[in-house]
C-alpha cells in the first residue's frame, strides 16, 4: 500500500512540474503584458529597438537601457531599465509563471 501511494506522489510531482515548464512565459507573453499593464509598446525584434509609453492618449518616447533577466524554466523574474526622452528613468520589476506577468515595483 505504501509503495503505491508514494508512486502517486511522486506521478502528480512529476505532472506537475511538466506543466508548470510547459506554462513559463515567454517574451511575447512579456511584450503584451509591457502593453496592457505599462503602456509600453516596442517595434522591432527586440527591447533595443523603438519604444513608446502611451499614457492618457499621448505617446511618450523612451529609451530601452537594460535588462536582467532570470529564467528558470517554471517561472521568470525580470527587471527592465527605461529612460524618458524629456528626463526620468522607468524601472519595471516583473514576475511571470503560468504564462502571466505580476508587477513586483
Amino acid at each position: 500500500m505504501r509503495k503505491k501511494t508514494w508512486h502517486r506522489i511522486a506521478l502528480a510531482v512529476v505532472c506537475m512540474m511538466a506543466i508548470l515548464f510547459m506554462t513559463c512565459p515567454t517574451e511575447d507573453d512579456y511584450r503584451k503584458w509591457l502593453e496592457d499593464e505599462h503602456g509600453i509598446i516596442c517595434t522591432g525584434n527586440s527591447l533595443e529597438d523603438t519604444c513608446q509609453q502611451v499614457c492618457k492618449g499621448a505617446p511618450r518616447n523612451i529609451t530601452w537601457q537594460a535588462t536582467w533577466e532570470q529564467d528558470t524554466g517554471i517561472y521568470v523574474r525580470r527587471v527592465d531599465r527605461y529612460t524618458y526622452e524629456q528626463a526620468g528613468e522607468l524601472v519595471l520589476s516583473s514576475w511571470g509563471f503560468l504564462k502571466h506577468f505580476f508587477a513586483l515595483s
